[in-house]
């Protein structure tokens, strides 16, 4: 009951608890079934702290242990101090609402069954609701949690991973179905409630960048790739050039080019080309060919192509020229002087 009226509920309220009024936050009084978790999953030691007997209560689970000691009870006076240990839980005795549950043990005796008037003073051991916080495995990345287990209102930070070539895709906390809002730098606030945590990781789309080349052109058959994507390049020199140099880059580290292809690394790339004029084969006769200067201009049967002494193609200088020329057609070579 309340102010002298029954009100049906078996368990304090916040405001009634003297942990939660007190200490605030996530604090309470335990109820009695938790006290019977503790009696059945932990190990009980009589045993003494700073001259005050006790027990040492230690989990069978993970070895975490607490010193509860025996500090009796009060009605007008205290009673059993260091001799007998009386601890509230929130929980109503439902059969006689004006008794609640109690935790009590001496030297030889450990009960969680007891219950007493409520208005005795008896010792209360605050408690804090503790939830887990799991983080499922994910591929192409990982990501790990600064906690196992939080209290509503801590913050729990995750560091997210992604292995090479990979960037996160999604970052899900869900505590049941819903979902639990995490910050840009990974950061969520815990509630009432255990919390699993899920990532998705994607391929890193990097970028293919072709340098403008003089002489001819490169081009790349994407712009965007992901690690180990085959890239192709098509080379095509100017007239009377030819590759001389083509080269991919990730930063300083070189990326092997191989019949014009490269595999994508886990980074951008630079791809650049240079030219260089061909060469004239060695003069010989072309002596079913008929060549001839005049006006600065030279003349020729066919197809032919005009360099200068330097290898420099000058055919569209033709009508122009004054000097000593290589005239190539038909697969041969004609040195001329053009006045």
């Amino acid at each position: 009951g309340k102010d002298g009226f029954t009100d049906g509920k078996t368990a304090l309220d916040p405001e009634d608890d003297v942990a939660s009024v007190n200490w605030g936050g996530v604090w309470r009084m335990p109820t009695i079934g938790e006290w019977q978790e503790l009696v059945d999953n932990c190990d009980w030691t009589w045993t003494a702290q700073n001259g005050v007997n006790g027990y040492e209560v230690k989990s069978k689970a993970n070895g975490n242990s607490i010193f509860l000691p025996v500090a009796g009870y009060r009605y007008n006076k205290p009673n059993n101090v260091n001799i007998k240990g009386h601890y509230w839980s929130s929980s109503l005795n439902t059969n006689w609402p004006n008794f609640a549950w109690y935790m009590y043990f001496h030297s030889t005796s450990i009960d969680a069954e007891i219950y007493d008037y409520r208005y005795l003073g008896q010792t209360v051991r605050p408690v804090a609701v503790i939830y887990t916080v799991t983080v499922n495995a994910a591929e192409n990345g990982t990501v790990e949690a600064d906690r196992t287990t939080a209290q509503m209102g801590d913050e729990v930070t995750l560091t997210v991973a992604p292995d090479e070539g990979f960037v996160l895709a999604q970052l899900v906390v869900k505590q049941g179905e819903t979902e639990i809002a995490v910050s840009a730098d990974y950061k969520f606030v815990m509630p009432a409630g255990d919390v699993v945590v899920n990532a998705t990781f994607k391929k890193t789309d990097y970028t293919v960048t072709v340098n403008a080349s003089e002489n001819g052109t490169v081009e790349a058959d994407r712009t965007t790739a992901q690690m180990g994507d085959e890239v192709t390049l098509t080379v095509a020199p100017a007239e009377g050039y030819e590759l001389d140099q083509l080269i991919v880059k990730q930063g300083e580290t070189g990326i092997t080019v191989s019949k014009g292809k490269f595999t994508m690394p886990a980074g951008d790339v630079v791809v650049t080309a240079t030219f260089k004029q061909k060469t004239p084969t060695a003069i010989g006769n072309a002596e079913n060919v008929t060549i001839y200067a005049e006006n600065g201009r030279i003349v020729c049967d066919g197809d032919f192509r005009i360099y200068d002494v330097l290898g420099r193609d000058v055919t569209r200088m033709n009508g122009s020229l004054n000097g000593v020329y290589v005239v190539k057609v038909g697969g041969h070579a004609r040195k001329i002087v053009v006045r």
